[in-house]
Formats: C-alpha cells, sequence, structure tokens
C-alpha cells in the first residue's frame, strides 16, 4: 500500500490562499490547523466554519471567519510550510513570531521521551505505508499523546494535530510539548510558537536555524529523542523536573 497524496485547497471566506498536497483524512483539521500555524488566525470555538467539498477530484475547504481580512494568494501548490515566503533575511526569520509568554509546569524529560518513541503505535497510516509522518501534542498531567495525526508531509501533520486542538470541545488545559516522529525544521518551531507550546520534541535531528528561532522565541528543543538519550536546545530552566 502506498501512502496517498492529493491536491487540497485552502480557501479563507471563499477566496483561495493555499493549493497543498496532502494525505486525505482530518482535512477540516489540516484547515484550521495551517491558517492558526501559517497565519497566526486566532480561531476561538463558535467564531468559524468550514464548508467543505470537491471539484474536479480537488478537495476545498473554505474556511469562514466574520471580519477576517483577506490573505496574500500563494502561488502554484506549496509544498513546505510558507515560513520564508516574506521573509528577505536571517533576522526576518528570527522574529517570525513573536517571543510568548510561556506557563507550564516543569515536565519529566524521560516521559517526553517515552511519549516520542511510543507514538509509532498511534500510526496506522505509517505501518501500512512506511511512507507518512507523525505530530502529536502531549499534555501535563497525562501518560498519553493525546492528539496524533499522520500525513504524508511533516507541516501538514503538525497542522492536523493543531488543527484537532481547535476543533475539539472540552480540552484538558494547554499542551506542553509538540512530537515529531522525523526532523525539526525552524518553520515547525515557528509553527509550535504561534500556537503557544513551550517544547518541541523530535526523533531526527534539529537544523541550526530551528535551534536559534527555539532560542530566540523561549522554546525547548528536545532532539535525536530516544529512551532514555536526547539533546537538549534553547530553554531548560524551569522546563524539565529534577532527578531524585
Amino acid at each position: 500500500m502506498l501512502a496517498d497524496e492529493r491536491p487540497i485547497q485552502l480557501l479563507l471566506n471563499g477566496e483561495l490562499v493555499t493549493t497543498l498536497l496532502a494525505s486525505h483524512g482530518h482535512l477540516v483539521e489540516l484547515c484550521l490547523g495551517h491558517f492558526a500555524t501559517e497565519h497566526g488566525l486566532s480561531l476561538e470555538r463558535g467564531r468559524w466554519t468550514v464548508e467543505h467539498n470537491r471539484i474536479n477530484n480537488v478537495e476545498r475547504l473554505n474556511l469562514v471567519v466574520d471580519g477576517q481580512e483577506s490573505l496574500p494568494r500563494r502561488q502554484g501548490v506549496v509544498t513546505t510550510s510558507c515560513g520564508a515566503c516574506n521573509a528577505d533575511s536571517l533576522s526576518d526569520l528570527l522574529s517570525v513570531v513573536a517571543p510568548p509568554v510561556f506557563t507550564t509546569d516543569s515536565i519529566d524529560l524521560d516521559r517526553v521521551l517515552k511519549q516520542l518513541t511510543a507514538m509509532h503505535l498511534q500510526q496506522p497510516l505509517f505501518e501500512k505505508t512506511g511512507g507518512v509522518h507523525a505530530a502529536g501534542l502531549l499534555f501535563a498531567g497525562r501518560d498519553d499523546a493525546v492528539f496524533v495525526r499522520e500525513d504524508i508531509g511533516r507541516h501538514n501533520a503538525v497542522d492536523k494535530v493543531f488543527g484537532s486542538l481547535l476543533s475539539e470541545p472540552g480540552q484538558i488545559g494547554h499542551p506542553v510539548a509538540l512530537l515529531l516522529s522525523g526532523r525539526c525544521g525552524w518553520d515547525i518551531v515557528a509553527k509550535a510558537a504561534r500556537m503557544g507550546v513551550p517544547m518541541v520534541a523530535s526523533i531526527g535531528a534539529a537544523s541550526q536555524l530551528a535551534a536559534e528561532v527555539a532560542r530566540s522565541n523561549g522554546i525547548s528543543l528536545v532532539t535525536f529523542g530516544r529512551t532514555g538519550t536526547a539533546t537538549v536546545i534553547g530553554a531548560i530552566q524551569g522546563r524539565f523536573q529534577a532527578k531524585d
């Protein structure tokens, strides 16, 4: 079985903003997460609706938000996160988001690593195809990654898992970590910062620019995550529970 990949059009109040390639499934979550993490839209429950239809075998999702101004359209098919499109220099990338104020309890690093490596248990598409990425959200006081989403694209998986947070009612608190099945680039760190998540943990490496963006935005990066071992970059003080 091969991993599914198809064109998805994302519209805001009827105007096309983005066309991307993504795996079918959880497309409303993809739409919500993309507009929140890429464009910083505040999507409080009850303020938005998503219209989903198909035209000429292309999935179209129209996010309707009263009073929202239009966004610039991205030309062509997007194959990565938009982040750098309007950036002219390194300083523009580092300041892509304003440093948020994080208020979260410290977390056991071993627990983060355990859930990072156990995330494959919630990856049915990967089990069938071996060709998709996964992203998960870890919550304080819980022993599991409450939400896990998969997609052919790393950024799509992140958008879907954040979209699930926006679309599900009655959430239990705020996520303390974003978990990644692969590597971590700067744009995914920016997505986490826009969503106010203080930690990003990845099984693979983080890029140099990801590390710089993490430091400038108060994000803790846990890279090369394996059970019992990891490299931590960025904010540490008060983030992790001391060993007994």
